[in-house]
């Protein structure tokens, strides 16, 4: 649902029931960021073990130097998810009041 359809009438007909799913929704937003943080932490993790335990195979260099920038495109799209759906909400909560 895009929050930023609802004008302010309907937000006032909305129920209890219906503002905390809204704040449901931000905390879910949260834990899924932080599981993006979490995998991109493990990405780069791994490729450093790789680096530093086998610096002499091709492999594991080749490999090891790949993961480094997809832990950026993790992070990176794990940033746009929340920051999108954050502004969203802020602006629902922001006509509760």
């Amino acid at each position: 649902m895009d929050y930023q359809q609802i004008d302010d009438d309907e937000l006032k007909k909305l129920s209890l029931r219906d503002l905390l799913a809204i704040d449901r929704t931000a905390l879910a937003n949260e834990r899924t960021f932080l599981a993006y943080a979490r995998t991109a932490i493990m990405l780069v993790a791994t490729a450093v073990t790789l680096l530093k335990l086998f610096p002499d195979n091709e492999i594991s260099r080749f490999t090891g130097m790949f993961l480094v920038p997809v832990a950026t495109i993790v992070i990176g799209v794990g940033i746009r998810r929340y920051w999108v759906l954050a502004s969203a909400l802020r602006g629902t909560r922001a006509r509760e009041h």
